[in-house]
């Protein structure tokens, strides 16, 4: 049951789906906040007369996505991904949902696609409870495209 209410148009409902099943995780609840970026992949040299050398090697999006409420039940859900697939480095697929504004297709950004293979690089789990009469949590989880 979501916590504001019905889904809202033009606001991104994340889906990860993982394992051999595949496990499909839904949020019923709009992520907070998204955010994406672009990133180097580059390696630095200092040569011994001064000299930087820099190797690009490529650019690596990174997508954030924060949740503010997540209730008990979704973050148990989401302790069971990180916990048995994402922290062992293994890829799931990420898409965000914006109620079919977009012809019908799933996307995550102005690029209208989605990470067929997401890789999560952080631990999320030090959730916070940031209403202390209700167990709503808030947490952010950072993923990059796999390869």
């Amino acid at each position: 049951m979501p916590v504001f209410g019905p889904p809202r148009a033009k606001f991104f409902y994340p889906r990860l789906s993982y394992g051999t099943g595949p496990t499909i995780l839904d949020f019923e609840d709009a992520a907070a906040r998204l955010v994406v970026q672009r990133i180097p992949v580059r390696g630095q040299n200092l040569t011994d007369n001064g000299t930087l050398e820099t190797l690009t090697i490529r650019t690596d999006t990174l997508l954030t996505i924060a949740f503010v409420p997540l209730t008990r039940d979704k973050l148990a859900e989401l302790y069971t991904y990180v916990d048995t697939w994402g922290l062992l480095g293994k890829q799931a697929a990420l898409t965000l949902d914006r109620l079919n504004t977009c012809g019908g297709q799933w996307e995550y950004d102005q690029f209208n696609t989605f990470f067929t293979k997401a890789e999560l690089l952080n631990n999320p789990f030090a959730p916070t409870r940031f209403l202390m009469g209700k167990a709503l949590y808030s947490i952010e989880l950072v993923f990059r495209q796999g390869t």
